[in-house]
């Protein structure tokens, strides 16, 4: 399994989706990358619910 399997975040699942899966963002007020797409959201969701 990958690792995004094991935290409960099934790629084929976000590309079926009309997000990018997956795409660098820079974050213009602290001038730092993130993930962003669809994982970034699913992972951000998964993180959170996790606690």
């Amino acid at each position: 399994m990958s690792g995004f399997a094991d935290l409960g975040v099934n790629i084929p699942d976000l590309s079926s989706g009309r997000r990018a899966v997956a795409r660098p963002c820079l974050d213009r007020s602290e001038r730092r990358h993130h993930l962003a797409g669809a994982l970034g959201a699913a992972l951000a969701t998964r993180f959170f619910d996790l606690d």
